[in-house]
């Protein structure tokens, strides 16, 4: 495990009629153009399990090789434009995003198959 690794996670929320067209877009989109950035590792999304809507109902979670390469991505032409795709779509999905913040690792523990 690398210990440099930093997590990129945010959240958002949409209208619950465009929840379907907007994780399609979503993941068809973003996923893919993140992945050819460099010191990306790894990207997930998750949806809230919980009836909390204090809370995003959808969570990106980027995973970086370290902190260099999340800089490097912020300064990139795909992430520049990403936003302004983004832009556009939260008016067409009523997107709310929620907020973003990043992690470091502190500390990593992997279970060995058997």
């Amino acid at each position: 495990m690398n210990s440099e690794q930093v997590l990129l996670i945010s959240g958002a929320n949409c209208t619950p009629d465009k929840e379907r067209e907007f994780n399609e877009w979503y993941n068809s989109t973003f996923p893919p153009a993140m992945m050819k950035m460099p010191g990306v590792e790894r990207i997930d999304r998750y949806e809230r399990v919980e009836d909390d809507d204090g809370l995003p109902r959808f969570l990106s979670v980027v995973q970086f090789e370290n902190m260099q390469a999340v800089d490097k991505l912020a300064e990139s032409e795909v992430v520049k434009e990403l936003g302004k795709i983004y832009i556009e779509a939260s008016t067409k999905f009523d997107i709310d995003f929620r907020w973003a913040i990043r992690y470091k690792n502190i500390y990593s523990s992997v279970v060995k198959e058997l």
